[in-house]
């Protein structure tokens, strides 16, 4: 909500931890007097825990925790452990924790069907009988962003929790992928190349087509570190498919042209240099360009100069790629012939300098097909190698954080909803006027919703009269202990509090009502144009007839009482 509730979270956050922090080190000290050795030989005191807190959305953590996968994962843990498992791993890779909602299934054998319990949009209930259209479209959309973002091929192997993603690669399928991860570590452990793959006859030529350049295979060096070394194609590490590498040599012949190499014969060696002294050259070029890495960051920041670039950070806005035509800038330099040349949106470089549109043509003469497209798509990738988009993780917004610590939605509570509420005290303080310097009374009964949200009953929402809060008394009007029916007037999610009100005109009042008038109660409008951040005015289509949708609203609402009181 607020910042000061974030800060509250995280300080009782991490005083829990810095207390089982306590309870251990204690134990160990007592282990270690009870082994014989002196307090010298162990620390004084526990060391202050600190850390980032993140509040995270917890949904699939929640699903987790009722699902049959943490049984069979955790056997030994109880449910509310497992689901902490489940989200400290979400925050280390969401897209891993949505795969594995497709790892498990349903009475008729529907895989998938733990993502319908998912909050996707307040009107998902409304898709009564699509629910296996819905659960087809979430898999295309995780295949989409599976290939975008790609998969280290040893570490989904490795980990039972990230091998999920294997199964959203294309070409493999939750059956193929299973298959892999189990032929992998019966036969070899590791993989250390994408060949590999094809050689040992862990896939198909076709599956290997399809799968291989979105499997990313990433050296192991020493203390568990990643070495381009390692490998035998370098270019494993990259998306670029191998057919580009392996079986023609359209990569290595780039790189050999882009620094004009003819003294190393192995291309695996010409790719790791090349690549090597590009990062080199890159990382001198940010620094003098600092308004080129703004433009990674939206067009918000586009416009920006170099010091309101640094101040905004890395996790303010969604990563996009520079689109040529799209963003102001633009890098002038001078070709062999000394005349000026416009490279756009892109850095001088050595692959700036290169005319790959004219390889590309080289290339479609030979028959190889129109890879214009792709030779782009591997510049890109030589410069920054598995460049992952994703925005980084960051604390749920107002918003978000009010439902998931209520359960509350704007549509399932709004200004003009009516309440019980029980009356917990009633506050009588007073406070000084900063216009007339003079202190002023200031009543307000506290009370508790039957949702178990607080809220509060100020002295000029119990009666529709004028009130002067000097003589009038609250006590007269409501007492502790008292239930009471009130309206719903403002929702503070930043302080998780509501204000209601007790006037029998809005008592009075239906829903229909404060939606009618919301442009002239004050109330409403601010609701709509602060909290939901519309236009009052400008809510609905200029073809769709409200005065209708309100009448029939009415009467709905008109039926329903008649047949409670009916039934009663």
């Amino acid at each position: 909500a607020s910042r000061g509730t974030h800060m509250l979270l995280e300080k009782t956050l991490l005083a829990e931890v810095q207390r089982e922090i306590e309870l251990l080190t204690e134990q160990q000290r007592a282990e270690r007097r009870g082994s014989g050795l002196s307090d010298d030989e162990d620390d004084s005191e526990a060391a202050i825990y600190s850390a980032h807190v993140i509040i995270a959305d917890d949904q699939l953590a929640k699903i987790f925790k009722a699902s049959s996968r943490a049984k069979r994962m955790f056997p030994d843990l109880e449910p509310g452990t497992a689901a902490a498992v489940c989200l400290a791993r979400f925050a280390q890779e969401p897209l891993a924790e949505y795969c594995n909602l497709w790892t498990a299934a349903d009475a008729m054998e529907t895989f998938g069907f733990e993502a319908l319990f998912l909050d996707l949009h307040p009107l998902k209930r409304l898709l009564r009988g699509m629910k296996l259209a819905l659960v087809r479209a979430l898999e295309r959309k995780l295949v989409d962003a599976v290939c975008e973002t790609g998969v280290d091929l040893n570490r989904a192997i490795m980990h039972d929790h990230l091998g999920a993603l294997l199964a959203f690669v294309g070409g493999l399928g939750l059956r193929k992928a299973d298959a892999l991860r189990q032929n992998v570590r019966r036969s070899i452990g590791q993989v250390d190349s994408r060949n590999t793959l094809l050689v040992r006859k862990l896939m198909g030529v076709v599956v290997w087509t399809n799968a291989a350049g979105f499997l990313r295979i990433s050296g192991s060096g020493p203390h568990g570190t990643h070495d381009d070394e390692d490998l035998e194609f370098p270019l494993d590490n990259t998306r670029i498919h191998p057919e580009c590498y392996i079986t023609h040599d359209i990569v290595p012949k780039i790189c050999y042209d882009a620094q004009d190499s003819k003294d190393v014969k192995k291309p695996s060696e010409v790719v790791v240099r090349f690549m090597r002294s590009l990062r080199r050259d890159w990382e001198k070029r940010l620094k003098k360009y600092p308004r080129w890495l703004a433009l990674w960051l939206g067009p918000g920041l586009a416009a920006a100069d170099s010091a309101q670039a640094g101040e905004a950070g890395w996790g303010g806005a969604e990563l996009v790629r520079p689109v040529q035509g799209q963003v102001d800038f633009k890098e002038v330099i001078k070709d062999v012939n000394g005349k000026l040349h416009e490279l756009g949106f892109e850095l001088d470089d050595p692959l700036a300098r290169l005319q790959l549109a004219d390889y590309a043509q080289e290339l479609q003469a030979q028959g190889l097909g129109r890879r214009h497209l792709q030779i782009c798509h591997i510049k890109d990738e030589l410069r920054f190698p598995w460049l992952d988009l994703r925005d980084s993780l960051h604390s749920l917004d107002t918003t978000s954080l009010f439902a998931s610590l209520t359960g509350e939605s704007d549509r399932s509570l709004f200004v003009g909803l009516k309440l019980g509420c029980s009356v917990l005290e009633i506050s009588d303080t007073s406070y000084c006027d900063e216009r007339s310097n003079e202190y002023r009374r200031r009543q307000r009964a506290v009370v508790r919703t039957d949702i178990g949200l607080r809220g509060s009953i100020s002295v000029f929402d119990v009666t529709d009269e004028k009130v002067d809060p000097d003589s009038f008394n609250l006590n007269e009007v409501v007492q502790v202990g008292m239930h009471l029916v009130a309206v719903v007037v403002a929702v503070r999610k930043d302080k998780l509090q509501l204000d209601l009100s007790l006037k029998p005109s809005h008592l009075q009042s239906s829903e229909a009502w404060w939606m009618r008038n919301r442009v002239d109660e004050p109330a409403a409008k601010l609701w709509w144009e602060q909290v939901c951040g519309r236009n009052p005015r400008q809510l609905f289509d200029q073809h769709f007839d409200e005065e209708a949708a309100l009448q029939r609203h009415q009467e709905l609402e008109d039926e329903q009482a008649r047949r409670s009181e009916a039934a009663v």
